[in-house]
Parts: C-alpha cells; sequence; structure tokens
C-alpha cells in the first residue's frame, strides 16, 4: 500500500509568520530521526546502533513492539526509512524529501509504503493509519518550526 501527501513548512501568505529555512528544517528531520521520542511521546526508548554523514540504523521501543530501522540520509535533501519487519508489524518504508518549489517555500513530501494487508479487518484501518500518518507529520512540522524559531536548529550543527 502506498500513501503520500505534502505537509507546507512556511506559510508565505502571512507576513507575521517566522520563514525558517531549509537549513533549519534540515536539522529538525535530522532530530526527529536521531531522537524521535521527543515529538512522539509514546515512544519509550530509542538506541542509536550507527551513525554515519549518510546512515542512522536505530531501534526505537514502543513498549509492547520494538522497530528497526535504516535511515538513508541525503544531505538537505532526504530521509529514507527502511523499516524491518518485525514481531508486530510488517515493516515498510518512508521517504521523507524536502521540495522548495520557489524561494523559501518549503515543502516536505511524506511517502509511506507498507505491504497490502490481508486481513480484511486490517483493510478496514487503512483510512485511519494514512489519517494518523497525516496528523503525525503535520505535528512534527509544528515542532519543528516551533524549535527552528525559538532558536534551538540553528545551534545544531552538522
Amino acid at each position: 500500500m502506498h500513501y503520500e501527501h505534502l505537509v507546507a513548512v512556511n506559510d508565505l501568505t502571512n507576513p507575521l509568520t517566522t520563514v525558517i529555512t531549509r537549513s533549519q528544517l534540515w536539522q529538525g528531520l535530522l532530530l526527529k530521526a536521531e531522537s524521535p521520542q521527543l515529538f512522539h511521546p509514546h515512544i519509550e526508548s530509542v538506541t542509536i546502533l550507527e551513525r554515519t554523514a549518510t546512515l542512522i540504523r536505530r531501534e526505537v521501543n514502543f513498549g509492547n513492539m520494538l522497530v528497526r530501522e535504516h535511515i538513508h540520509l541525503q544531505e538537505a535533501l532526504s530521509l529514507h526509512h527502511d523499516t524491518e519487519p518485525g514481531k508486530n508489524h510488517a515493516g515498510g518504508k518512508l521517504l521523507v524529501q524536502i521540495e522548495e518549489p520557489n524561494a523559501d517555500n518549503l515543502l516536505v513530501r511524506f511517502g509511506y509504503e507498507i505491504p497490502d494487508p490481508t486481513d480484511p479487518e486490517a483493510t478496514k484501518l487503512i483510512g485511519y493509519l494514512q489519517e494518523m500518518w497525516r496528523q503525525m507529520d503535520v505535528d512534527s512540522i509544528r515542532k519543528i518550526r516551533e524549535l527552528a524559531e525559538t532558536g534551538h536548529l540553528d545551534m545544531k550543527q552538522q
């Protein structure tokens, strides 16, 4: 199953809104990859198994579920999450890609790929799952904006 959506980062129609930079957005997306519990309080723990300039391997503990991921980084462009299948989930992929159709008009494209459900009951939950992803992504961009507006993403250097 594939699901994709865009989230606007800057509201260029509102002159009172702080415009965050591509660099700040990238730092925020990296922070979310390295410390997702700051964005999702239901996460119990995160263990970074490996960190290079182009890869983060991590384990995320949700209490009843352990998720192992490889996150491939393209500096200031995209993060490709490859989630291994686990005991309570089928695994999948997530592409988080920064788009900038014109100056300061930053968008983030989120593209999810998971195996098609085989259970008819699970098929009924697809709309709920997609709405949950959309809301989670909107909340993440909101959190990144808050961090940028308070200067927290200016201090983080890669």
